[in-house]
């Protein structure tokens, strides 16, 4: 009798299953009629087309510059049973960014790493959350910062003369505190100051954070909280969480402790932080958990960004040396003999500068990846990409197609003239992403990691690189492009020379 009852139970769960699964994907028949109209990887039971990408998280994206070449400008991908296309022609690429502002579903494993703010909310709370924060970009008071961004850049210098004559040495940890502390001081109004206290210890955890979101993003066997939950890099992902959140929770309550005691300056700079709290008081959408979910995001996508940036022009500098010399006699001829500090008005006189920028962008994308949900049908190259599915751009691919960028593994910092760019597509280059869910902060960007280069290569030359070719420096997708050998340079004093 027992063993019939069991054999009763198998066979009812079977049944239920079977019909659940017809009925499934009898719901989803137009999403698979128009995915087979599309090529690319097979697709297995359970985990789709991911096996291609299984590995490091150096190997994801190699695999994904490895499809784009073998499959070509769209191209089919299942994670899982979800249905992803990949699109890197200019063209179909205006077209997903421009019409489509919902994130990927699968976003919501960045959160950790984020925190529930601009960059993972769903499209209606993003675009409250963007209406709200978005005047704390203006130009006016992006230009205030300048002097901040001096200060810290001042101290790292000083801090850089320590590495001399110790061969190479990576700069992303030192360049990571200073952007940290510059963040947190223009952004948020508070002083930091994790270069003097060195705070390394807090590089490593956002950056082995970022790694753990993009391992489970990667893995759909990872997506179910009841398997994830269980695995030991679930449990490490929240002692590092929660290490993190103590640091922004502390920047958030003495922000607000100065607010209560009516410290002069606390609420007078129209400022990130400030907003956020005189938001907590007159708008019953805002509470105090928004604040800090906020803050995570600006702080651990600001810094990480523009910490790399500043790292991959440091290292093109230092592998094509007649370029470094003429962004030196550029400073020489701005700057002369004076030690005086970096202005909003030198930033302007710095053209070579800002190219050797947007080219090292243009191979080292911030984020070589971003994504859309479907929330309608669309259509990309005569094909009809069907509501319910995902659109994945893979931004290096489109920076280093060699259709658009003639030696896409050149550094040519003239590609960026004006009478260059009139030529090119405006989505054939797109380093802070597109459309209305690009990132909020590019000039805010551009003009620090402008200041701190200023600043920097007044007082040191970079004399080589840990590599020959560009070609050969790895990079691994987990938030951001960072490079797999670490951004290792070796700076030697310099004298201006007139």
């Amino acid at each position: 009798m027992a063993n019939e009852h069991v054999q009763s139970v198998c066979l009812a769960t079977t049944i239920c299953l079977v019909i659940f699964l017809l009925l499934r994907t009898w719901k989803r028949r137009h999403i698979y009629y128009r995915a087979a109209k599309v090529k690319g990887p097979f697709p297995l039971p359970v985990i789709g087309s991911t096996y291609v990408l299984w590995g490091h998280t150096q190997d994801l994206l190699e695999g994904l510059i490895r499809l784009n070449k073998k499959y070509g400008s769209l191209y089919k991908f299942w994670t899982g049973s979800e249905l992803c296309f990949f699109a890197s022609k200019p063209e179909e690429v205006q077209i997903v960014l421009n019409s489509c502002a919902e994130k990927y579903q699968d976003m919501k494993y960045l959160n950790p790493v984020f925190g529930k703010g601009l960059l993972t909310l769903p499209a209606p709370e993003w675009k409250i959350h963007r209406k709200l924060l978005r005047g704390t970009f203006s130009q006016e008071i992006l230009n205030s910062f300048v002097k901040t961004y001096v200060v810290y850049s001042n101290i790292m210098v000083g801090k850089l003369e320590e590495s001399l004559g110790k061969g190479l040495v990576d700069v992303f940890p030192l360049f990571s505190l200073c952007m940290t502390d510059i963040l947190c001081d223009t952004m948020m109004g508070v002083q930091v100051n994790t270069m003097k206290e060195n705070g390394y210890n807090l590089i490593l955890q956002t950056a082995r954070l970022g790694e753990l979101g993009c391992l489970r993003t990667a893995n759909p066997l990872l997506h179910p909280d009841i398997l994830w939950n269980r695995t030991s890099l679930s449990k490490e992902t929240r002692t590092i969480l929660e290490e993190v959140q103590q640091f922004i929770k502390k920047i958030v309550d003495t922000k607000r402790l100065e607010k209560a005691k009516n410290v002069a300056c606390a609420s007078q700079k129209p400022i990130l932080l400030n907003r956020m709290l005189e938001l907590e008081d007159t708008e019953k959408i805002w509470d105090e958990q928004m604040s800090l979910e906020e803050t995570q995001a600006v702080l651990v996508a600001g810094a990480d960004a523009t910490t790399l940036t500043l790292g991959y022009v440091l290292m093109m500098l230092g592998m094509h040396q007649e370029i470094q010399t003429q962004v030196h006699q550029e400073l020489d001829f701005v700057f002369g003999v004076s030690n005086r500090d970096v202005t909003l008005e030198d930033l302007l006189q710095l053209p070579l500068l800002e190219r050797v920028i947007k080219e090292t962008l243009r191979i080292f994308p911030v984020a070589p990846l971003v994504g859309r949900y479907l929330t309608k049908d669309i259509v990309l190259e005569n094909v009809v990409l069907p509501q319910g599915s995902t659109v994945y751009v893979p931004i290096i691919c489109v920076h280093r197609d060699g259709n658009l960028w003639p030696e896409p593994l050149k550094f040519d910092p003239d590609r960026f003239l004006p009478s260059e760019v009139a030529k090119r597509h405006p989505f054939s280059y797109f380093p802070f992403s597109g459309g209305p869910r690009k990132c909020l902060g590019p000039r805010y960007a551009m003009m620090a990691i402008t200041t701190v280069l200023a600043t920097i290569l007044r007082h040191y030359k970079v004399a080589e690189t840990g590599f020959g070719e560009i070609s050969e420096i790895e990079m691994k997708l987990d938030v951001s492009g960072r490079c797999v050998k670490g951004q290792n340079v070796k700076l030697e004093k310099r004298s201006v020379e007139m």
